[in-house]
């Protein structure tokens, strides 16, 4: 069990570090430690993070988190170029996205952030594509995978526009209108996206089931933005959840989870019936601690309330194959351009559901 900390270094002073670093020209490591699992490329990867569409202040290069965290995932996908950017909901603060803002909000919470990852040739392109501001060379664009989170719900038509015309500025965005969506990444990947903000009807769950067990596999991830082991103060769930009850009928394995919601960073381990490893990445844009009277979950294995991403990886071939979850913490502000993020938790899992601390093991003699 992992107390979900907070970093004991004030934010003011760790803007003025990090400005003074840029200023002398540290770049910080151009890769993190222990970042390879083996001596081998990664067979598949992908990339997953929530609550990221919070509006740009003054200077967002500067001083927005959610550019601070972008920041950080082009720069493990020009490390090692992944297959997909999952964004797990909240995509549009405070109250999701309006017709009459539509262009604003989509150019200042999608492209600009995600610069390196968008496919701009749709219909609407042009309206939006000013704010990629460093295009070309720089450019990897990669399938963008999205849930819907709470917020992207507080205004009536904002579920359409997300799910049907964002992709006319942003060709590559994919966002399911149905309860559920399998997207099937290749080398042995399949991501189920569904929708957790409210109780599904037998039918969503029949269909999410269904959708399950037909995906190709072997490695099976779940995303939405809701976790599904604990409560909003991170408490337990009592009686477990209806996801729970669904993956102890199925027989296949979910090996990984994906949430945001909870603005920190979090990994936890679960048993059967999974998914044993859980990577909670609320994290996109602004970090926030629990509340002070929440208890200590015990599936925890680390928790912080900082900034960041996770990243998903298959390494190995055949038996010996297992998917690694990692998370990765950035600084509060983009001000040092060009430091790797800091990997900060890394857990693996084999195809029976097997689980291993990596770092651990690494640091082991």
């Amino acid at each position: 069990m992992t107390r979900l900390r907070r970093s004991p270094i004030p934010r003011w002073l760790t803007a003025w570090v990090v400005v003074t670093g840029g200023l002398l020209g540290c770049s910080g490591e151009s890769e993190p430690p222990g970042v390879q699992l083996q001596h081998e490329k990664p067979s598949a990867s992908l990339l997953a993070v929530g609550d990221t569409g919070r509006p740009h202040r003054w200077f967002p290069g500067l001083f927005e988190g959610q550019v601070a965290v972008a920041n950080g995932m082009a720069a493990e996908d020009e490390r090692e170029p992944v297959d997909a950017l999952i964004l797990l909901g909240d995509n549009f603060y405070d109250v999701g996205l309006v017709r009459e803002t539509m262009p604003d909000q989509i150019r200042q919470n999608l492209v600009y952030p995600y610069c390196r990852f968008v496919t701009l040739d749709g219909p609407r392109s042009e309206e939006v594509a000013g704010a990629c501001t460093d295009p070309g060379n720089q450019s990897h664009p990669t399938q963008i995978l999205a849930v819907l989170g709470n917020h992207d719900l507080e205004t009536p038509g904002s579920v359409e526009l997300q799910c049907q015309e964002v992709e006319d500025f942003v060709s590559n965005w994919q966002m399911p209108c149905a309860f559920s969506k399998t997207v099937e990444l290749g080398n042995g990947v399949s991501v189920i996206l569904f929708f957790s903000e409210k109780l599904p009807t037998t039918e969503q769950i029949q269909e999410l089931e269904e959708a399950v067990r037909k995906a190709k596999g072997p490695w099976r991830v779940l995303a939405s933005h809701r976790p599904i082991i604990m409560n909003d103060d991170s408490r337990p769930l009592r009686h477990g959840s209806w996801v729970n009850h669904m993956l102890a009928r199925i027989d296949v394995p979910v090996h990984a989870f994906v949430s945001g919601h909870h603005h920190s960073l979090q990994l936890l381990e679960a048993p059967d019936p999974g998914p044993y490893l859980h990577a909670i990445v609320g994290s996109g844009a602004r970090a926030r601690g629990r509340s002070p009277n929440a208890v200590e979950h015990p599936a925890r294995r680390y928790g912080a309330a900082q900034l960041g991403f996770a990243r998903i990886d298959v390494f190995g071939a055949g038996e010996d194959q297992r998917l690694v979850v990692s998370l990765f913490a950035t600084p509060d502000y983009p001000f040092l351009a060009g430091a790797h993020p800091e990997l900060v938790s890394r857990w693996s899992v084999d195809r029976q559901g097997k689980t291993r601390d990596e770092l651990a093991t690494a640091e082991s003699p």
